[in-house]
């Protein structure tokens, strides 16, 4: 068993796909946070680290909730997700992030809000479609 977190570790069973999905890129913005300078690691990487563990929060508490709690809170995730965007992108602008590193984030940050939103409306979709037999029944 691989003990080290360098590694190839799979995922535990039960997260969705976007929850997966948002760990692996969590980790890959570990790699690049260590390597801004002091100033800007202590200050922007921190407010981007710090939202990111919130995300990854939210997407935890949301899949287990019933359906009609997820909505609001993947909402909150988009918002979360917008403003680890801006900040990314802020980075970059400020020549905090190299571009390779940043096009591979905000690539996979891209990927995570369309999940997540994907995820949202299919609820939505799902609790009309409910309420809308509960409405002829």
């Amino acid at each position: 068993m691989n003990t080290n977190n360098k590694g190839s570790v799979p995922p535990p069973r039960g997260f969705l796909p976007v929850v997966t999905k948002a760990r692996a890129t969590y980790l890959v913005w570990l790699g690049i946070h260590r390597n801004m300078g002091r100033v800007e690691r202590f200050g922007l990487g921190t407010k981007i680290d710090s939202n990111f563990l919130s995300l990854l929060g939210i997407l935890r508490k949301a899949t287990f909730l019933n359906v009609e709690e997820k909505i609001p809170f993947l909402a909150k995730a988009l918002e979360v997700v917008d403003v680890i965007r801006f900040f990314i992108q802020l980075a970059w602008e400020a020549h905090c992030i190299q571009d390779a590193p940043f096009i591979q984030i905000s690539t996979a940050i891209e990927e995570i809000g369309s999940m997540i939103g994907g995820w949202r409306n299919g609820l939505i979709k799902k609790t009309s479609a409910t309420r809308t037999e509960e409405k002829r029944v």
